[in-house]
C-alpha cells in the first residue's frame, strides 16, 4: 500500500508522525506527496531525518514560476477535464480558493491548467491507494479530490467532529459525514440500546451544562498586538521568501507588516465607536453567527453565499413583523472587517449587531431559532432543541429536523422562518439517535496544526488517527 499526503501548510508535522506511525504499526512502507514549497520540503526533511523513505516529493512552487504563466492557458485540455470530472465545474474549483480567486483571468486559468497537469502526472507516476488532504478549501485541494475520485483512489481528510476530542474522516468535498449518516438511517428504524441510550443522555446533559464562554488562543489573540517575538517571524517569513519566492500561499513579509498595522487601527476604531449592542431581555430573535472569512466555511461549502452582508439583508426581510436578527460577529474575525461592514448592518432596522464575545449558549437557548451557513453554531442549536436553518453544506445537514434554506428558493424564505419560529416542534428522541450515530461514527482524536494545538502531535493522538484512517479505509475496501 502506498499513501500520498497532501502538505498542507502548517500540517507536515502532524502528517511526518502519522507516516512513521502507520510505517511502525501497520507496515506500510510506501510514502509520497506533494508539498507547496522548497521552504516545506526543507521543514518536511528537517522533521524526518531519514524515518520514512519519502520516495517521491512533488514540489508545487517549480511549477508556478513566472516562465510558466508566460503562455496562454489551453482551453481545449481545460474544457476536456472539466467535461471529464463533472461537477463541480472548474470555475466554482477556482472561486474556491481565497489566494488565486482574485487574479486576472488569463493567470488564474493558466494557473488552473498547472495544478491539473501537475496532479494528474503525480497520480500517473506515484500511483497511491491512498490519499490524504486538508478538508477541500482550496484549488489544489479540490484537484486532488476530483481527479482521485475520478480514478477510482480513496481520498480522505479529517476533520474537527464538532465535538471535543473527536474527529471524523470523510472522503467527499463537503465534509458530510458519511459514517454517521449510514448509522443514523439504521438506528432511525429501530430503537436504541439501553447503552447506546445512556451515553446519548449522558453527552446531551452535560452538553448543556456547559459554559460557551469565548476564549480565544494566544496565536489568534495577538494578531492585533506587536510583540518582540513577530520581529522573528517576519525575518523567517522574509527568510522563506528568499529561498522560495514562488511558493505563491505563505504571507509576503510586507503583507504581515501591513495586515498586522491595519487590524491594530481597526481595533482602535471599535474601541472608539460603540458597533456591538447586548441582547435585549424578552426580545423575540432569530441568531445569526457570522463566518471567518475567507475560509472553507463559506467558500467551498457555500460558494454561493460569500457576501454574507447580502445575506443578512435577505433574511432580515424574512422575518416575522415582531422578530429581530441577531447578528453576532465571529470574534477571530473582529479587526478584519472594515468599520462600514458593520454600518451596513447597524443600518437595518430590525436586525442587532451584538458583541462578540457575548456568551454563545445564552444566545442560543434565548433564540427562537438559529440560521447559520455551516457553522458549529448550528450543531449547538441543534443539541439545545433549537430549531436550525442552514444555507450552506454541512454535516449536520442530516438531522431531518434541519431546515436546508440553501437548498431552496430565496421567494419561500418567509414561510421557511415563520414554520422555523412559530411552529418547529423538537423530536427528543430522534435527537438521541442521532447522537448516538454521531458518537458511534467519528473517532477519538484531535486535527489541527501543531503550533495551535501541540497536543496533536503526542504519541496517543497520532495513533488514534491512524487507527481512525485505517478502520475507514478497511470498511470501504470491504
Amino acid at each position: 500500500m502506498k499513501v500520498y499526503f497532501l502538505f498542507g501548510i502548517p500540517l507536515e508535522d502532524v502528517y511526518q508522525k502519522m507516516a512513521e506511525d502507520l510505517s511502525r504499526r501497520y507496515g506500510i512502507s510506501k510514502f509520497c506527496g506533494m508539498v507547496w514549497g522548497k521552504d516545506r520540503l526543507r521543514y518536511l526533511n528537517h522533521l524526518n531525518q531519514g524515518k520514512i523513505n519519502w520516495s517521491q516529493i512533488e514540489v508545487i512552487s517549480k511549477h508556478t514560476r513566472k516562465e510558466a504563466l508566460t503562455s496562454g492557458p489551453d482551453f481545449g485540455y481545460l474544457k476536456n477535464r472539466e467535461q471529464e470530472y463533472g461537477i463541480p465545474n472548474l470555475t466554482t474549483i477556482v472561486y474556491s480558493d481565497r489566494w488565486f480567486n482574485s487574479l486576472a483571468y488569463k493567470k488564474v486559468t493558466k494557473l488552473l491548467e498547472i495544478f491539473l497537469r501537475l496532479v494528474e502526472q503525480a497520480y500517473d507516476r506515484m500511483r497511491p491507494d491512498i490519499v490524504i488532504i486538508d478538508p477541500v478549501a482550496d484549488m489544489m485541494s479540490y484537484i486532488h479530490y476530483i481527479i482521485a475520485k475520478k480514478r477510482g483512489i480513496s481520498c480522505y481528510s479529517f476533520d474537527s467532529a464538532r465535538i471535543p476530542g473527536r474527529i471524523s474522516i470523510h472522503s467527499n468535498p463537503y465534509r458530510f459525514w458519511e459514517r454517521v449518516n449510514c448509522i443514523f438511517e439504521r438506528k432511525k428504524k429501530t430503537a436504541l440500546a439501553d447503552e447506546q441510550r445512556k451515553k446519548a443522555e449522558e453527552f446531551l446533559t452535560n452538553f448543556r451544562k456547559g459554559n460557551s464562554k469565548v476564549t480565544i488562543s494566544p496565536q489568534l489573540r495577538n494578531k492585533n498586538l506587536i510583540k518582540s517575538s513577530d520581529l522573528a517571524i517576519f525575518f523567517r517569513a522574509l527568510r522563506d521568501w528568499l529561498i522560495d519566492p514562488y511558493n505563491p500561499i505563505p504571507w509576503r513579509p510586507w503583507n504581515m507588516i501591513r495586515h498586522r498595522f491595519i487590524r491594530i487601527f481597526r481595533k482602535g476604531l471599535l474601541k472608539c465607536r460603540k458597533c456591538f449592542d447586548a441582547p435585549i431581555p424578552g426580545e423575540k430573535y432569530v441568531l445569526f453567527p457570522l463566518h471567518y472569512q475567507p475560509e472553507a466555511s463559506t467558500l467551498v461549502l457555500a460558494p454561493f453565499y460569500t457576501d454574507q452582508l447580502a445575506l443578512v439583508e435577505d433574511m432580515a426581510k424574512c422575518l416575522p413583523i415582531d422578530y429581530k436578527l441577531y447578528v453576532k460577529e465571529h470574534p477571530v474575525n473582529l479587526t478584519s472587517r472594515p468599520l462600514s461592514y458593520y454600518k451596513r448592518i447597524r443600518k437595518l432596522w430590525n436586525v442587532r449587531l451584538v458583541n462578540p464575545l457575548a456568551n454563545s449558549y445564552q444566545l442560543i437557548q434565548n433564540a427562537s431559532a438559529v440560521a447559520t451557513i455551516s457553522g458549529t453554531m448550528g450543531w449547538e442549536a441543534l443539541l439545545f432543541g433549537k430549531p436550525v436553518i442552514s444555507f450552506g453544506k454541512v454535516g449536520y445537514n442530516s438531522f431531518p429536523l434541519v431546515v436546508k434554506a440553501g437548498e431552496q428558493a430565496k421567494n419561500q424564505w418567509p414561510n421557511i422562518f415563520q414554520n422555523a419560529v412559530e411552529n418547529f416542534r423538537p423530536d427528543g428522541e430522534l435527537l438521541l439517535k442521532y447522537i448516538s450515530a454521531v458518537l458511534e461514527g467519528t473517532f477519538p482524536g484531535v486535527m489541527a496544526p501543531a503550533p495551535v494545538l501541540p497536543k496533536v502531535l503526542e504519541d496517543k493522538n497520532i495513533q488514534k488517527l491512524c487507527d481512525a484512517l485505517m478502520i475507514v479505509a478497511d470498511s470501504i475496501k470491504k
